[in-house]
């Protein structure tokens, strides 16, 4: 399961945020267990600008043999002209028992047409750009504004790239009446 503890600055905007999290394995194996602290800051748009963090995880490979890491996070969000066009992290393993690596970096770039985003909502292709906890459905949160406002415009391609891979996502939307979005269709 996973356990979220958050903390909100007078602004009503996540200002920390500690994540506990157990995998169960099916197979016998022990089960691996990843702790997050997060500190996010926002600028005076309320846009999140920065996000830092530590993560611990304790694993199990498949013979049992504990591995664990310690690891420093780092993440730069770039806005210009009310819309977020860059996204760097960077990953440190501090320390590591088992098969290190040294850590990771990524960077995420967007595009935007002349769609307006009416009330500044996260959509899902940004919730997905993984802001270190996408894979925990703290995503939908943003949707919520608790992580401050979104894009002016609706983006129209989001592409990250990091040392191994590349990968790049087109949107086109669907709005209703007022301007929300009614549907979003990625390729």
């Amino acid at each position: 399961g996973v356990d979220v503890n958050m903390t909100l600055n007078s602004e009503g905007l996540v200002s920390s945020m500690s994540i506990y999290f157990r995998y169960l394995h099916q197979e016998g194996r022990n089960n691996d267990i990843y702790k997050h602290n997060y500190t996010l800051s926002y600028n005076s748009e309320k846009q999140l600008t920065k996000v830092e963090g530590d993560l611990y995880i304790e694993n199990y490979d498949k013979n049992n043999n504990l591995e664990y890491a310690k690891v420093n996070e780092s993440m730069m969000l770039t806005w210009e002209n009310g819309n977020l066009v860059k996204v760097d992290r960077i990953y440190t393993e501090v320390e590591k028992v088992g098969d290190p690596d040294g850590g990771r970096s990524w960077t995420a770039t967007l595009e935007y047409d002349n769609t307006p985003n009416a009330c500044k909502q996260y959509t899902k292709g940004l919730s997905k750009i993984r802001f270190f906890w996408g894979e925990y459905g703290i995503e939908q949160l943003f949707m919520l504004g608790l992580f401050g406002i979104g894009p002016a415009k609706l983006p129209t391609s989001i592409s990250t790239v990091d040392a191994k891979h590349s990968t790049s996502y087109q949107y086109t939307y669907t709005l209703n009446n007022n301007g929300t979005v009614a549907t979003e269709k990625s390729s």
